[in-house]
């Protein structure tokens, strides 16, 4: 393959929006088409790419080689395995699709097609994350105990985040939190509680709160909620509302994925990172994971090297927010095994 890697994106959204200027700063990669949804054509413009009529027909463009899938929800899987049938490398949007079962369709045919699959938790490459993450491997904090994280939103409004065919906010978006945490205790879930409230009376969730247990033995709980009151203060564009606490045998780590990460051990506080704030979507500041994670996508292709986070981690994180749902529905604590 040449050492520029050409792609297409599936979707025209915001985060559609955020690969496009990711991708123009990623050396190896252009961008050469958009297709789908209503902003498809003002986007491309906005690219100088051009636009394709429909999904399918960008699937089956023979100048692009990689598909990044920025689609509402339920269609991930399908149009995953689209693109791979076709020959596509695919970057899939977090959550990786609706049903484990999905998740392992779309890890076999990555595999039968000989194609690269990974999951867009971009979180991974957020500054505060990676620092945090780097302290935690190094054993700075000890033996992990507990965390405690919340991830906190305004009502969604958008008519795509409150159809029921992509579950709710908790498998959209608190996928983040839960992978963060597997990743940072570098453990999986094996039992799970929950509760599941629906404040505003829709098919969608409003708020879930869940009780995670790690093969380590450590515990986490994890608020998710998109039940903000309208007044709460503004944050930057694109930015969420993603704080965590972690206690070690040797501390505490505090991380706001959106500000700083603290580190305290023994009575000495440490600032590990700071990220600035940002006035817009396209903002270098906010770009910055989007384009790591994006360059990694496009350097395990050409190196033919495995993707930082493949189909298996996506589909492990989708199996614990499914698994918080069915604690929730069922009054009890769900049983996961290897973390599926």
């Amino acid at each position: 393959m040449a050492e520029t890697l050409r792609f297409g994106i599936l979707g025209s959204g915001f985060v559609a929006l955020t690969h496009a200027e990711a991708l123009r700063h990623v050396p190896q990669a252009k961008l050469v088409a958009i297709s789908g949804g209503s902003n498809a054509s003002a986007l491309a413009e906005q690219y100088g790419v051009r636009r394709e009529q429909e999904p399918v027909d960008l699937t089956r463009a023979t100048d692009v080689d990689a598909v990044v899938i920025c689609t509402p929800h339920f269609l991930h899987a399908e149009q995953t395995l689209e693109c791979l049938r076709r020959g596509k490398h695919v970057l899939v949007e977090k959550p990786m699709a609706m049903t484990v079962a999905e998740c392992s369709a779309m890890i076999e045919a990555a595999e039968t097609a000989q194609r690269k699959l990974m999951v867009a938790h971009f979180q991974r490459f957020r500054a505060p994350n990676a620092a945090a993450c780097r302290v935690l491997r190094a054993g700075r904090l000890g033996r992990v105990l507990l965390a405690q994280q919340r991830l906190l939103e305004l009502p969604n409004t958008k008519p795509w985040q409150l159809d029921s065919r992509s579950r709710g906010f908790f498998l959209g978006y608190g996928v983040h939190g839960i992978d963060l945490l597997r990743w940072w205790l570098a453990s999986e879930i094996e039992k799970v509680a929950g509760f599941c409230h629906h404040f505003r009376g829709k098919a969608t969730e409003d708020a879930v709160q869940a009780l995670f247990g790690f093969a380590s033995g450590a515990s986490a709980t994890f608020m998710a909620t998109d039940a903000l009151p309208e007044n709460r203060a503004r944050k930057s564009p694109g930015a969420a509302g993603l704080w965590t606490l972690i206690l070690g045998e040797k501390g505490t780590l505090e991380i706001d994925s959106y500000g700083e990460a603290v580190l305290e051990v023994e009575g000495q506080r440490e600032v590990l990172c700071r990220l600035p704030t940002w006035s817009s979507l396209t903002s270098a500041e906010r770009i910055e994971a989007y384009k790591e994670q994006d360059q990694s996508f496009t350097e395990c292709i050409l190196r033919d090297s495995e993707p930082p986070i493949p189909g298996l981690e996506g589909m492990r994180n989708i199996a614990a927010a499914l698994a918080a749902y069915e604690a929730a529905e069922r009054g009890t604590v769900v049983r996961l095994k290897d973390g599926l």
